[in-house]
Protein backbone atom coordinates (compact mmCIF):
# COMPACT_ATOMS: atom_id res chain seq x y z
CA UNK A 1 0.00 0.00 0.00
CA UNK A 2 1.58 3.35 -1.14
CA UNK A 3 1.38 6.39 0.79
CA UNK A 4 -0.60 9.28 0.39
CA UNK A 5 0.23 11.52 -2.44
CA UNK A 6 1.36 15.03 -1.25
CA UNK A 7 -0.92 17.81 -1.71
CA UNK A 8 0.51 20.30 -4.22
CA UNK A 9 0.53 24.13 -3.79
CA UNK A 10 -1.60 25.61 -6.38
CA UNK A 11 -0.74 28.52 -8.68
CA UNK A 12 -4.14 30.37 -10.10
CA UNK A 13 -3.46 33.42 -12.41
CA UNK A 14 -3.84 31.87 -16.00
CA UNK A 15 -6.82 32.98 -18.34
CA UNK A 16 -5.89 30.07 -20.40
CA UNK A 17 -4.50 26.38 -20.51
CA UNK A 18 -1.23 26.39 -19.07
CA UNK A 19 1.24 25.00 -22.12
CA UNK A 20 5.03 25.77 -20.37
CA UNK A 21 6.51 25.62 -16.70
CA UNK A 22 10.15 26.31 -16.45
CA UNK A 23 12.46 26.81 -12.97
CA UNK A 24 14.83 30.12 -13.16
CA UNK A 25 16.36 32.11 -11.28
CA UNK A 26 15.47 35.52 -12.16
CA UNK A 27 17.14 38.81 -11.04
CA UNK A 28 17.85 36.91 -7.99
CA UNK A 29 14.20 35.43 -7.09
CA UNK A 30 13.39 31.72 -7.66
CA UNK A 31 11.03 31.85 -9.77
CA UNK A 32 8.36 29.43 -11.98
CA UNK A 33 7.90 30.65 -15.48
CA UNK A 34 4.60 29.49 -16.79
CA UNK A 35 3.25 30.29 -20.48
CA UNK A 36 -0.66 30.07 -21.74
CA UNK A 37 -2.66 30.22 -24.59
CA UNK A 38 -3.58 33.67 -24.34
CA UNK A 39 0.24 34.78 -25.01
CA UNK A 40 0.85 35.52 -21.24
CA UNK A 41 4.10 34.73 -19.57
CA UNK A 42 4.19 34.69 -15.45
CA UNK A 43 6.78 34.81 -13.45
CA UNK A 44 5.89 32.93 -9.88
CA UNK A 45 7.97 33.91 -6.66
CA UNK A 46 8.10 30.41 -5.37
CA UNK A 47 8.67 31.68 -1.90
CA UNK A 48 5.49 34.41 -1.88
CA UNK A 49 3.74 31.67 -4.29
CA UNK A 50 2.58 35.06 -6.04
CA UNK A 51 3.04 36.98 -10.02
CA UNK A 52 6.52 38.65 -10.32
CA UNK A 53 5.16 40.28 -13.22
CA UNK A 54 3.18 39.04 -16.44
CA UNK A 55 4.30 39.59 -19.83
CA UNK A 56 2.01 39.72 -22.68
CA UNK A 57 4.53 37.98 -24.77
CA UNK A 58 2.63 36.83 -27.92
CA UNK A 59 -0.93 37.18 -29.47
CA UNK A 60 -4.04 35.33 -27.97
CA UNK A 61 -4.13 33.66 -31.21
CA UNK A 62 -0.64 31.74 -30.78
CA UNK A 63 -0.11 31.66 -27.09
CA UNK A 64 3.22 31.36 -25.09
CA UNK A 65 4.25 27.82 -26.29
CA UNK A 66 7.02 27.79 -24.12
CA UNK A 67 9.43 29.93 -21.78
CA UNK A 68 12.77 29.94 -19.98
CA UNK A 69 15.75 31.25 -19.07
CA UNK A 70 18.07 31.91 -21.44
CA UNK A 71 21.28 30.34 -20.71
CA UNK A 72 24.21 31.53 -18.62
CA UNK A 73 21.45 34.70 -17.99
CA UNK A 74 19.33 35.65 -14.93
CA UNK A 75 17.65 38.50 -16.90
CA UNK A 76 16.44 37.23 -20.01
CA UNK A 77 13.85 35.82 -20.83
CA UNK A 78 13.43 33.52 -24.17
CA UNK A 79 9.46 32.89 -25.35
CA UNK A 80 8.05 31.25 -27.72
CA UNK A 81 4.62 31.29 -30.00
CA UNK A 82 2.78 29.06 -32.30
CA UNK A 83 3.16 32.62 -34.16
CA UNK A 84 6.28 31.30 -35.72
CA UNK A 85 8.43 33.48 -33.52
CA UNK A 86 11.25 32.97 -30.57
CA UNK A 87 11.71 36.08 -28.81
CA UNK A 88 14.60 37.17 -26.35
CA UNK A 89 13.11 39.75 -23.41
CA UNK A 90 15.64 41.25 -21.01
CA UNK A 91 13.74 41.93 -17.66
CA UNK A 92 13.78 44.84 -15.88
CA UNK A 93 15.25 44.29 -12.82
CA UNK A 94 14.06 44.29 -9.12
CA UNK A 95 13.27 41.57 -7.17
CA UNK A 96 15.80 40.97 -4.56
CA UNK A 97 17.54 44.50 -4.97
CA UNK A 98 14.87 46.64 -3.49
CA UNK A 99 13.23 47.55 -6.20
CA UNK A 100 9.35 46.22 -7.09
CA UNK A 101 9.74 43.74 -9.67
CA UNK A 102 8.68 44.85 -13.47
CA UNK A 103 7.95 42.64 -16.00
CA UNK A 104 10.37 42.88 -19.69
CA UNK A 105 9.19 45.83 -21.77
CA UNK A 106 9.07 45.41 -25.42
CA UNK A 107 10.40 45.83 -27.73
CA UNK A 108 12.13 42.30 -27.31
CA UNK A 109 15.99 41.98 -27.46
CA UNK A 110 15.94 39.92 -30.92
CA UNK A 111 13.22 38.12 -32.39
CA UNK A 112 13.83 34.62 -34.61
CA UNK A 113 11.14 33.61 -37.28
CA UNK A 114 10.70 29.90 -37.10
CA UNK A 115 8.77 26.75 -38.29
CA UNK A 116 7.28 26.82 -34.63
CA UNK A 117 3.39 26.78 -35.57
CA UNK A 118 2.52 23.66 -34.10
CA UNK A 119 3.92 21.67 -30.78
CA UNK A 120 7.38 21.61 -30.47
CA UNK A 121 9.47 23.45 -28.38
CA UNK A 122 12.12 25.49 -28.49
CA UNK A 123 15.19 23.57 -26.60
CA UNK A 124 18.78 25.63 -25.45
CA UNK A 125 22.30 24.39 -24.59
CA UNK A 126 24.97 26.22 -22.70
CA UNK A 127 27.64 27.72 -23.53
CA UNK A 128 30.54 25.81 -24.03
CA UNK A 129 33.37 29.07 -22.94
CA UNK A 130 33.44 31.76 -20.14
CA UNK A 131 32.59 33.96 -22.51
CA UNK A 132 29.34 33.86 -22.18
CA UNK A 133 29.60 32.82 -26.07
CA UNK A 134 28.67 30.39 -27.86
CA UNK A 135 24.74 29.18 -26.57
CA UNK A 136 22.77 27.09 -28.95
CA UNK A 137 18.94 26.81 -29.82
CA UNK A 138 17.42 24.71 -31.44
CA UNK A 139 13.29 25.40 -33.15
CA UNK A 140 11.41 23.63 -35.61
CA UNK A 141 12.44 24.57 -39.53
CA UNK A 142 10.01 25.41 -42.06
CA UNK A 143 10.23 22.49 -44.13
CA UNK A 144 8.74 19.70 -42.76
CA UNK A 145 10.82 17.26 -40.99
CA UNK A 146 13.64 19.61 -40.12
CA UNK A 147 15.22 21.54 -37.16
CA UNK A 148 17.28 24.61 -37.59
CA UNK A 149 20.19 24.92 -35.44
CA UNK A 150 20.80 28.78 -34.17
CA UNK A 151 23.50 30.63 -32.59
CA UNK A 152 22.06 33.13 -30.06
CA UNK A 153 23.83 36.50 -30.51
CA UNK A 154 25.69 37.63 -26.92
CA UNK A 155 24.50 39.68 -24.52
CA UNK A 156 25.32 40.44 -20.49
CA UNK A 157 22.78 40.52 -18.55
CA UNK A 158 24.30 43.98 -17.30
CA UNK A 159 23.78 45.54 -21.24
CA UNK A 160 20.88 48.08 -21.56
CA UNK A 161 20.50 47.19 -24.86
CA UNK A 162 19.76 49.99 -27.00
CA UNK A 163 17.61 52.15 -25.47
CA UNK A 164 17.08 54.46 -28.13
CA UNK A 165 15.52 51.69 -30.43
CA UNK A 166 11.93 52.46 -31.86
CA UNK A 167 9.02 50.84 -29.86
CA UNK A 168 8.42 48.34 -32.71
CA UNK A 169 12.35 47.34 -33.83
CA UNK A 170 14.06 44.91 -31.93
CA UNK A 171 17.30 45.90 -30.45
CA UNK A 172 19.61 43.54 -31.70
CA UNK A 173 20.58 40.69 -34.85
CA UNK A 174 18.13 37.40 -34.41
CA UNK A 175 20.05 34.29 -33.96
CA UNK A 176 22.20 32.97 -37.06
CA UNK A 177 21.48 29.45 -38.12
CA UNK A 178 24.48 27.00 -38.58
CA UNK A 179 22.38 23.85 -39.60
CA UNK A 180 19.73 22.62 -40.68
CA UNK A 181 18.69 18.96 -39.98
CA UNK A 182 16.06 16.62 -41.83
CA UNK A 183 15.78 13.51 -41.69
CA UNK A 184 15.06 11.16 -44.25
CA UNK A 185 12.41 8.34 -43.65
CA UNK A 186 14.11 4.54 -43.21
CA UNK A 187 13.66 2.15 -45.81
CA UNK A 188 10.52 1.54 -43.75
CA UNK A 189 8.56 3.92 -44.25
CA UNK A 190 10.67 5.48 -47.51
CA UNK A 191 8.92 2.45 -49.14
CA UNK A 192 4.89 2.95 -47.85
CA UNK A 193 2.70 4.22 -50.97
CA UNK A 194 2.73 8.28 -50.53
CA UNK A 195 -0.05 9.85 -49.21
CA UNK A 196 0.74 13.26 -51.44
CA UNK A 197 -2.12 14.54 -53.70
CA UNK A 198 -1.18 15.32 -56.99
CA UNK A 199 -2.50 18.29 -56.56
CA UNK A 200 -0.22 19.57 -54.94
CA UNK A 201 3.67 18.53 -56.28
CA UNK A 202 5.67 21.11 -53.95
CA UNK A 203 5.14 18.35 -51.00
CA UNK A 204 6.32 15.42 -53.68
CA UNK A 205 9.18 14.63 -51.29
CA UNK A 206 6.77 14.36 -47.41
CA UNK A 207 6.31 10.58 -48.67
CA UNK A 208 10.28 10.26 -47.46
CA UNK A 209 10.26 12.02 -45.03
CA UNK A 210 9.02 11.37 -40.79
CA UNK A 211 6.79 13.94 -40.31
CA UNK A 212 6.48 16.86 -38.33
CA UNK A 213 9.15 17.38 -35.49
CA UNK A 214 7.32 17.38 -32.24
CA UNK A 215 9.92 18.17 -29.72
CA UNK A 216 13.97 18.69 -29.77
CA UNK A 217 16.04 18.37 -26.57
CA UNK A 218 20.39 18.89 -26.22
CA UNK A 219 21.93 15.88 -25.14
CA UNK A 220 24.44 16.91 -22.99
CA UNK A 221 27.83 15.54 -24.19
CA UNK A 222 31.55 15.56 -22.90
CA UNK A 223 34.23 16.78 -24.78
CA UNK A 224 32.72 19.82 -27.10
CA UNK A 225 29.97 17.67 -29.24
CA UNK A 226 26.98 18.43 -29.76
CA UNK A 227 24.32 16.34 -29.64
CA UNK A 228 20.67 17.01 -30.31
CA UNK A 229 17.52 14.61 -30.09
CA UNK A 230 14.56 14.83 -31.94
CA UNK A 231 10.99 13.32 -31.97
CA UNK A 232 8.54 13.02 -35.08
CA UNK A 233 4.90 12.43 -35.55
CA UNK A 234 5.79 8.98 -36.68
CA UNK A 235 6.64 8.04 -33.75
CA UNK A 236 10.70 8.22 -34.99
CA UNK A 237 13.23 9.23 -32.36
CA UNK A 238 16.83 10.52 -33.59
CA UNK A 239 19.96 11.59 -32.30
CA UNK A 240 22.06 13.94 -34.49
CA UNK A 241 25.74 14.83 -34.00
CA UNK A 242 26.55 18.54 -35.12
CA UNK A 243 30.30 17.54 -34.51
CA UNK A 244 32.85 19.29 -32.38
CA UNK A 245 31.28 22.96 -30.63
CA UNK A 246 34.23 25.11 -32.83
CA UNK A 247 32.90 23.72 -35.89
CA UNK A 248 29.53 25.34 -35.37
CA UNK A 249 31.75 28.79 -34.91
CA UNK A 250 31.03 29.93 -38.80
CA UNK A 251 27.74 29.98 -40.43
CA UNK A 252 27.54 27.81 -42.73
CA UNK A 253 23.92 26.86 -42.88
CA UNK A 254 24.95 22.84 -43.44
CA UNK A 255 22.04 20.82 -44.47
CA UNK A 256 22.45 16.94 -42.55
CA UNK A 257 20.55 14.85 -44.00
CA UNK A 258 21.13 11.48 -41.84
CA UNK A 259 20.88 11.25 -38.19
CA UNK A 260 23.44 9.43 -36.20
CA UNK A 261 21.02 7.05 -34.44
CA UNK A 262 17.28 6.40 -34.85
CA UNK A 263 14.23 4.30 -33.71
CA UNK A 264 11.08 3.57 -34.28
CA UNK A 265 10.23 4.29 -30.42
CA UNK A 266 6.42 4.50 -30.33
CA UNK A 267 3.78 3.27 -32.41
CA UNK A 268 2.19 6.92 -32.39
CA UNK A 269 3.34 9.83 -32.34
CA UNK A 270 6.63 10.75 -29.73
CA UNK A 271 5.50 13.83 -28.65
CA UNK A 272 7.95 14.85 -25.93
CA UNK A 273 12.02 14.17 -24.83
CA UNK A 274 13.85 15.07 -22.01
CA UNK A 275 17.93 14.29 -21.74
CA UNK A 276 19.15 13.69 -18.19
CA UNK A 277 21.32 16.56 -17.03
CA UNK A 278 24.79 14.48 -17.91
CA UNK A 279 24.10 12.92 -20.72
CA UNK A 280 23.99 9.34 -19.92
CA UNK A 281 20.69 9.02 -21.26
CA UNK A 282 17.15 10.47 -22.07
CA UNK A 283 13.38 9.59 -21.74
CA UNK A 284 10.77 9.98 -24.75
CA UNK A 285 7.32 10.32 -24.09
CA UNK A 286 4.30 9.42 -27.05
CA UNK A 287 0.59 9.32 -28.29
CA UNK A 288 0.91 5.67 -27.47
CA UNK A 289 1.19 6.29 -23.48
CA UNK A 290 4.32 5.24 -23.47
CA UNK A 291 7.38 6.45 -22.12
CA UNK A 292 11.09 4.96 -23.37
CA UNK A 293 13.93 5.25 -21.43
CA UNK A 294 17.76 4.82 -23.18
CA UNK A 295 21.05 5.05 -22.32
CA UNK A 296 23.86 6.57 -24.54
CA UNK A 297 26.95 5.61 -24.50
CA UNK A 298 29.86 7.14 -26.72
CA UNK A 299 32.96 6.00 -28.38
CA UNK A 300 33.98 2.66 -27.36
CA UNK A 301 32.31 2.49 -23.46
CA UNK A 302 30.03 -0.28 -23.70
CA UNK A 303 26.83 -0.13 -21.78
CA UNK A 304 25.80 -2.13 -19.49
CA UNK A 305 22.53 -2.96 -18.23
CA UNK A 306 22.96 -3.71 -14.23
CA UNK A 307 19.39 -4.86 -13.70
CA UNK A 308 18.60 -7.22 -16.19
CA UNK A 309 15.94 -4.89 -18.30
CA UNK A 310 17.77 -4.67 -21.19
CA UNK A 311 15.13 -4.43 -24.58
CA UNK A 312 17.42 -3.60 -26.76
CA UNK A 313 21.16 -1.91 -27.83
CA UNK A 314 21.50 0.02 -31.33
CA UNK A 315 25.20 1.27 -32.49
CA UNK A 316 24.78 4.70 -34.56
CA UNK A 317 28.41 5.20 -36.68
CA UNK A 318 29.51 8.23 -38.66
CA UNK A 319 32.96 9.16 -39.64
CA UNK A 320 35.13 10.04 -36.36
CA UNK A 321 31.96 9.14 -33.72
CA UNK A 322 30.16 6.27 -32.54
CA UNK A 323 27.71 6.17 -29.98
CA UNK A 324 25.90 3.04 -28.58
CA UNK A 325 22.06 3.72 -27.42
CA UNK A 326 20.26 0.97 -25.32
CA UNK A 327 16.74 0.70 -24.56
CA UNK A 328 16.55 0.03 -21.02
CA UNK A 329 12.65 0.33 -20.34
CA UNK A 330 9.13 1.40 -21.43
CA UNK A 331 6.75 2.23 -19.03
CA UNK A 332 3.21 2.09 -19.84
CA UNK A 333 1.07 2.51 -21.14
CA UNK A 334 -1.71 2.93 -18.12
CA UNK A 335 -5.39 3.08 -17.85
CA UNK A 336 -6.03 6.48 -17.89
CA UNK A 337 -7.74 7.66 -14.36
CA UNK A 338 -9.63 10.28 -14.96
CA UNK A 339 -12.96 9.84 -15.74
CA UNK A 340 -13.83 12.52 -18.09
CA UNK A 341 -13.46 10.84 -22.20
CA UNK A 342 -13.34 12.81 -25.33
CA UNK A 343 -16.21 13.70 -27.53
CA UNK A 344 -16.31 10.44 -29.84
CA UNK A 345 -16.09 8.64 -25.81
CA UNK A 346 -12.95 6.99 -26.43
CA UNK A 347 -11.15 6.56 -23.06
CA UNK A 348 -8.45 5.74 -25.16
CA UNK A 349 -7.60 9.25 -26.57
CA UNK A 350 -6.55 9.96 -22.53
CA UNK A 351 -3.64 7.89 -22.73
CA UNK A 352 -1.33 10.15 -24.54
CA UNK A 353 2.03 11.71 -22.70
CA UNK A 354 2.32 14.81 -23.14
CA UNK A 355 5.65 16.27 -21.04
CA UNK A 356 8.63 14.37 -19.75
CA UNK A 357 11.21 15.41 -17.32
CA UNK A 358 14.64 14.06 -15.56
CA UNK A 359 15.89 15.72 -12.14
CA UNK A 360 19.36 17.07 -12.26
CA UNK A 361 20.03 14.16 -9.72
CA UNK A 362 19.27 11.63 -12.46
CA UNK A 363 17.11 9.41 -9.80
CA UNK A 364 13.55 10.40 -10.95
CA UNK A 365 11.53 11.44 -13.65
CA UNK A 366 7.83 12.42 -14.45
CA UNK A 367 5.95 12.51 -17.16
CA UNK A 368 2.69 14.39 -17.50
CA UNK A 369 -0.71 12.38 -19.30
CA UNK A 370 -3.17 13.39 -21.08
CA UNK A 371 -5.58 12.05 -18.34
CA UNK A 372 -3.82 15.01 -16.04
CA UNK A 373 -1.99 12.56 -13.75
CA UNK A 374 1.54 13.46 -13.56
CA UNK A 375 3.74 9.94 -13.26
CA UNK A 376 6.62 9.61 -11.06
CA UNK A 377 9.45 6.87 -12.19
CA UNK A 378 12.84 5.84 -11.10
CA UNK A 379 15.55 6.44 -13.13
CA UNK A 380 19.00 5.62 -11.62
CA UNK A 381 21.35 3.74 -13.78
CA UNK A 382 21.00 0.64 -11.45
CA UNK A 383 17.26 1.08 -10.52
CA UNK A 384 14.92 -0.94 -11.51
CA UNK A 385 13.09 1.78 -13.77
CA UNK A 386 9.49 1.52 -10.78
CA UNK A 387 6.70 3.27 -10.81
CA UNK A 388 6.94 5.25 -7.65
CA UNK A 389 4.17 7.76 -8.23
CA UNK A 390 0.91 8.85 -9.52
CA UNK A 391 -0.44 12.71 -8.56
CA UNK A 392 -3.94 13.79 -9.26
CA UNK A 393 -4.72 17.15 -9.05
CA UNK A 394 -5.41 18.55 -12.30
CA UNK A 395 -8.85 18.31 -14.01
CA UNK A 396 -7.64 18.14 -17.33
CA UNK A 397 -4.36 17.00 -19.59
CA UNK A 398 -1.00 17.74 -17.90
CA UNK A 399 0.62 19.41 -20.58
CA UNK A 400 4.01 20.55 -19.17
CA UNK A 401 6.43 19.54 -16.29
CA UNK A 402 9.36 20.64 -14.63
CA UNK A 403 11.83 19.68 -11.86
CA UNK A 404 13.61 22.52 -9.55
CA UNK A 405 17.17 22.16 -9.15
CA UNK A 406 18.64 20.20 -6.47
CA UNK A 407 21.66 22.25 -5.91
CA UNK A 408 22.77 26.11 -5.74
CA UNK A 409 21.88 27.59 -8.83
CA UNK A 410 23.57 30.91 -9.94
CA UNK A 411 23.92 31.21 -5.71
CA UNK A 412 20.14 30.85 -4.97
CA UNK A 413 19.33 27.37 -2.92
CA UNK A 414 15.98 27.45 -3.81
CA UNK A 415 14.41 28.30 -0.53
CA UNK A 416 13.09 25.07 0.72
CA UNK A 417 12.12 24.18 -2.87
CA UNK A 418 15.15 22.05 -4.13
CA UNK A 419 13.75 19.09 -6.54
CA UNK A 420 10.45 19.79 -6.43
CA UNK A 421 8.04 19.29 -9.60
CA UNK A 422 5.86 21.72 -11.08
CA UNK A 423 3.14 20.89 -13.62
CA UNK A 424 0.69 22.56 -15.81
CA UNK A 425 -2.32 21.92 -17.39
CA UNK A 426 -5.20 23.08 -19.66
CA UNK A 427 -7.17 23.46 -16.79
CA UNK A 428 -5.47 26.33 -16.30
CA UNK A 429 -3.13 25.98 -13.09
CA UNK A 430 0.30 25.30 -12.22
CA UNK A 431 0.60 23.14 -9.52
CA UNK A 432 3.96 22.15 -7.33
CA UNK A 433 4.59 19.06 -5.92
CA UNK A 434 7.44 18.17 -2.81
CA UNK A 435 8.03 14.72 -3.84
CA UNK A 436 10.85 12.50 -2.75
CA UNK A 437 13.88 15.16 -1.18
CA UNK A 438 16.93 14.59 -3.20
CA UNK A 439 18.86 13.49 -0.80
CA UNK A 440 16.26 10.76 0.27
CA UNK A 441 15.56 7.29 -1.42
CA UNK A 442 12.28 6.80 -2.66
CA UNK A 443 11.11 3.79 -0.58
CA UNK A 444 9.86 1.02 -2.62
CA UNK A 445 6.33 1.50 -3.44
CA UNK A 446 6.66 5.06 -3.57
CA UNK A 447 4.23 7.67 -2.31
CA UNK A 448 0.68 8.09 -3.83
CA UNK A 449 1.62 4.70 -5.84
CA UNK A 450 -1.55 2.54 -4.84
CA UNK A 451 -3.15 0.75 -7.69
CA UNK A 452 -3.89 3.26 -10.27
CA UNK A 453 -1.90 2.39 -13.03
Amino acid sequence: MGHPAPDPVVLRGHGADVQSVSFAVVDGVPCVLSGDGNGDVVAWDVRARRPLWRLPAHTPFSGALHAELAPGSSARVLTQGRDGTLKCWRTSGGGDGGDPPTPPRAPPSWTLSSGSYHYCKFATRQSAGDDGTGALVAVAGETQSALDVCEMPSLSDDDDDDADADADTPRMGAPRRIASLIAAADREHASAPSRVSPQNPSSSESRDRLGVVMAVAFLPTRGGRVALLAAHEEGTVCLWHLGDRRACDEPTNERIDEPLWRTRAHGDAATCLAADERGDGFVSGGADGACVRFRVAWGDDDVASGDGTQVGTQVGTQVGTRVTVETVRTHGPFAPRNPNVDAAGDVRALRGVAAVAVRDDQKIFAAGYWDGRVRLFEYGARSLGRKLASLGYHEHAATCVAFAPTHSLRGVLWAGHAGWLASGSRDGTVAMWAVYPPKETPAKGGEGDGDDG
